[in-house]
């Protein structure tokens, strides 16, 4: 397989049996490369959703310290920070508002008051 962004397929050297991978981008290692911003935030998007997903249930453990201990050690900035050092962040600014939007949310919950 052969991930060529531009869709141009003029390698008369590359053999016919050789499948074309034709998108928007592609993701390595958990980080999207290439070609448009709506890619970028759509790959970003559904990283924040999953961590905003599990940050719902951080009350369940029912332990303050526990509770701020899986969101400072698992499920709080180190979940994306690959993201942040391998996309712009010009290109990604709204999904990183919801990130942070969600964690001042879960900070509050933790807490029982405002930030």
């Amino acid at each position: 397989e052969i991930f060529w962004p531009s869709a141009n397929q003029d390698f008369s050297e590359i053999p016919a049996e050789v499948r074309w991978i034709i998108s928007g981008g592609v993701e390595v290692l958990g980080s999207p490369i290439l070609r448009s911003d709506s890619f970028f935030a759509g790959s970003v998007a559904r990283c924040v959703r999953k961590v905003l997903s599990c940050q719902d249930h951080l009350l369940d453990v029912k332990d303050p310290q526990m509770e701020l201990l899986l969101l400072c050690s698992c499920l709080g900035l180190c979940k994306i920070n690959h993201i942040l050092r391998t996309v712009p962040s010009h290109r990604i600014r709204q999904e990183l508002s919801e990130f942070d939007s969600g964690l001042r949310h879960s900070l509050e919950l933790i807490s029982h008051s405002s930030i």
